[in-house]
C-alpha cells in the first residue's frame, strides 16, 4: 500500500510537470490597450533583449528625458531568432504602439557556434522583419568582451564555456552594418572595458545598467540628427573677405561607419583627398585650412553617415604670408620617458622657432596634432604659450 502511494504521487508529479511544460510551451500574447496619449513614433523605442539588457530594464527608460515611450522586453537565454518570434513579431500584431522609429536589440549572448551562417541569418531576418513594420532605426548592442583582470577568479570560471565566442559574435555585427544601412551598433564591448560594470562577467550592475542605459539613449538621440551617407554642410564665414583662408577644428562623432570628411571652398570642386579619417563610433578631431571664396562658404562632406562639428579657429587675410613647409614632427611622447603616456592636465611646452624649424619672425604655424593611446575619452587643447 505504501508503494502504491508513492506510485500515485509519483505519477501526479510527472503529470503535473508535463502540463506545466506544455503550457510554457504555447506562446500566448494578449494586446495591451494603447496609452491614452502615446508618443509620436519619433519618440518610441522599443528594447528587445536576453539576460543582459533585461538588468537594465528599469535604467534603460529613465535615461531618455520626459515624453518618450521607452518598452524593455525579452526572456534569459533566447537565441536571436526565438527573441524576434517570441517578442518581436507579436509586438508588431498585437502591440504595434510598442513600435516606433526606434528599435533596440541586445542579444547574441546565446550564439549558435556550431553554425555561424545562422547567427548571420537570424540578425537578417530580424532586421528585415523590423523593416517591413515601418521601424527607421535599428540598433544592436555589442557583447562585452569579458577581459580576466576586470572579473573575479570565480566570475572567470563560470564564464569559461562561452567568453570565447563574444569577440566572433561582434564580427558578425560589424559585417551586418555593411548590409543594412538602417543598422547602428551600439558599442557595449568598448564602454565595458572596465571592471565595476558587471556582477559577474557580462549581467550588469547598478553602474553597469546606467551606463549601458545611456549609451542606448545617446545612440537613439543620435540618430535622430546624424548627418547621412554623403551629407554635405554649408558652413557661412560672412567674416572672411575672397581671397582669405580659414583655420578650421573639425570633429567627427556619432559615426556609423568607417569614413572620412573632406573641407573645401564651396566655390570650387571637391578635392579626392580627407582631412579627417574616423572609425565607426568614433569621436576624433582634426585640423584644416581652407580657402574663401566669393560665397564665404565652406563645405564638409562627410563620406559615412555622422555627426559634424565644424570650429573656426582663426582666419589668414589676403595679405598675409602663409608660407609651405617641408613636415617636420616635433613632439612625439612615445619616445620619451620610457614610453609612458604624458600626464593628464599637465601642459607641454612646444618650440616652433628656430630648433622647432620654423624661421625667425614666424607668428602663426598651422599643425597636425595627434593622441595616441588615450587612457580615457578626453581631448588635446593647442594655443599659445603666452594666453591661457
Amino acid at each position: 500500500m505504501v508503494g502504491a502511494v508513492r506510485s500515485r504521487r509519483a505519477a501526479s508529479i510527472v503529470i503535473a510537470v508535463a502540463v506545466a511544460v506544455a503550457v510554457a510551451a504555447v506562446a500566448i500574447v494578449v494586446p495591451e490597450p494603447a496609452p491614452v496619449q502615446a508618443a509620436p513614433v519619433s519618440q518610441r523605442v522599443l528594447v528587445v533583449s536576453d539576460s543582459v539588457g533585461l538588468g537594465a530594464k528599469h535604467a534603460i527608460p529613465n535615461a531618455f528625458p520626459p515624453g518618450w515611450e521607452v518598452n524593455v522586453i525579452g526572456t534569459p537565454a533566447m537565441f536571436v531568432e526565438q527573441l524576434e518570434n517570441s517578442h518581436v513579431k507579436p509586438q508588431i500584431a498585437f502591440n504595434p504602439w510598442r513600435v516606433g522609429d526606434h528599435v533596440v536589440i541586445a542579444g547574441g549572448y546565446n550564439y549558435p557556434y556550431w553554425d555561424p551562417a545562422r547567427f548571420d541569418r537570424s540578425i537578417d531576418s530580424m532586421i528585415a522583419t523590423l523593416t517591413a513594420a515601418g521601424v527607421k532605426h535599428v540598433y544592436w548592442v555589442t557583447l562585452r568582451e569579458v577581459k580576466p583582470w576586470y572579473v573575479s577568479a570565480s566570475a572567470w570560471r563560470a564564464v569559461q564555456p562561452y567568453y570565447w565566442y563574444f569577440p566572433t559574435v561582434n564580427d558578425h555585427l560589424e559585417r551586418a552594418v555593411r548590409r543594412h544601412p538602417n543598422l547602428t551598433l551600439i558599442d557595449w564591448a568598448a564602454a565595458a572595458d572596465r571592471s565595476d560594470v558587471t556582477y559577474d562577467a557580462i549581467h550588469l550592475n547598478n553602474t553597469g545598467a546606467a551606463l549601458y542605459s545611456n549609451l542606448i539613449a545617446n545612440a537613439v538621440h543620435n540618430s535622430n540628427s546624424r548627418l547621412p551617407n554623403g551629407g554635405l554642410t554649408r558652413v557661412s564665414v560672412p567674416e572672411a573677405e575672397p581671397g582669405d583662408a580659414v583655420a578650421l577644428n573639425l570633429t567627427a562623432t556619432g559615426t556609423r561607419r568607417n569614413g572620412f570628411f573632406t573641407a573645401y571652398s564651396c566655390d570650387g570642386p571637391r578635392p579626392g583627398t580627407s582631412n579627417l579619417n574616423h572609425g565607426r563610433d568614433h569621436t576624433v578631431a582634426a585640423s584644416a585650412i581652407v580657402p574663401i571664396g566669393p560665397s564665404r562658404e565652406i563645405c564638409v562632406y562627410n563620406h559615412q553617415a555622422g555627426q559634424v562639428i565644424v570650429d573656426l579657429a582663426g582666419r589668414y587675410t589676403s595679405a598675409a604670408d602663409l608660407s609651405d613647409r617641408p613636415p617636420r614632427r616635433l613632439l612625439d611622447t612615445r619616445e620619451i620617458g620610457a614610453g609612458k603616456p604624458h600626464k593628464a592636465g599637465v601642459a607641454r611646452t612646444v618650440r616652433v622657432v628656430g630648433a622647432g624649424g620654423a624661421p625667425a619672425g614666424t607668428k602663426t604655424v598651422a599643425l597636425n596634432v595627434t593622441a595616441v593611446g588615450a587612457a580615457r575619452l578626453g581631448f588635446v587643447t593647442v594655443h599659445p604659450c603666452s594666453i591661457p
